[in-house]
C-alpha cells in the first residue's frame, strides 16, 4: 500500500509570513500618519487663510472704507477691525479672545499675539508689534511650530506676486518660506 503525501504549510513558514508582515506593517503606518497629518494640516491652515480674506471683504464691502482710511499699524489692530466678520468664528466676546505668548521658531523670543478661537478650533492669531498674522490649525495644541501647525502671513499691499508694493492691493500673503512654500504647492505640505 502507498502512503499519499499532503503538502502543508508549516508552523514556521506561517510565522515568517507573519513577521514579515508585522514589519512592513511597522514601516509603513509612521508615514501614513505623517501624511495624514500634513494633509489636514494644509487643508485647515487654507480654511483660516479663506475666513480671513473673507472676513476683510466683508468688514470693506459693509463699512465702506478701505484699509488706507484707517491707517492700523498693527496686525491685532487689524484684527479687532475684522473680527466681527469672522463667519466661522465662535462668540467674538472676551472668552474667545486671548493674548498668547509664543515662540516663532526655536532660540527666538516670545511673540504677544491676539489671538481668536474658530468654531472647528482653529486659530488666528494677530501680533500686537507688526503686521503679521498666524494661523494656528490645532489651536494651542503642541507642537506649535511655524510650518507645521503653524502659519505665518503678512497683510499690506502687495502686487501680484506677494512683493510690497505701495501702490498695489491690500492682501494677506506669505511671511515665511514654510507659508510660501505651502502656498505654492497647491496647499499641501510637501516639505516635511
Amino acid at each position: 500500500m502507498q502512503i499519499k503525501k499532503i503538502k502543508a504549510i508549516t508552523l514556521v513558514e506561517v510565522l515568517v509570513v507573519l513577521t514579515i508582515i508585522g514589519v512592513v506593517t511597522a514601516l509603513t503606518i509612521p508615514g501614513l500618519k505623517r501624511h495624514s497629518q500634513r494633509t489636514e494640516n494644509a487643508k485647515l491652515a487654507q480654511k483660516g487663510y479663506a475666513v480671513l480674506e473673507q472676513a476683510v471683504d466683508y468688514a470693506v464691502a459693509t463699512k465702506g472704507k478701505d484699509f488706507d482710511e484707517l491707517n492700523f499699524s498693527k496686525a491685532s489692530q487689524t484684527l479687532e477691525y475684522i473680527a466681527p466678520y469672522m463667519v466661522k468664528a465662535v462668540d467674538l466676546t472676551s472668552e474667545s479672545k486671548e493674548y498668547r505668548n509664543f515662540k516663532q521658531t526655536a532660540g527666538s523670543s516670545s511673540q504677544t499675539a491676539l489671538c481668536l478661537t474658530l468654531s472647528d478650533g482653529i486659530n488666528i492669531c494677530a501680533a500686537k508689534n507688526n503686521r503679521y498674522f498666524y494661523i494656528d490649525v490645532n489651536g494651542s495644541a503642541e507642537p506649535n511650530m511655524e510650518g507645521v501647525d503653524m502659519f505665518k502671513f503678512q497683510f499690506a499691499r502687495f502686487d501680484s506676486d506677494c512683493e510690497l508694493d505701495n501702490g498695489g492691493q491690500w492682501k494677506f500673503c506669505p511671511a515665511s518660506d514654510q507659508s510660501k512654500k505651502l502656498m505654492e504647492d497647491n496647499w499641501s505640505i510637501t516639505y516635511w
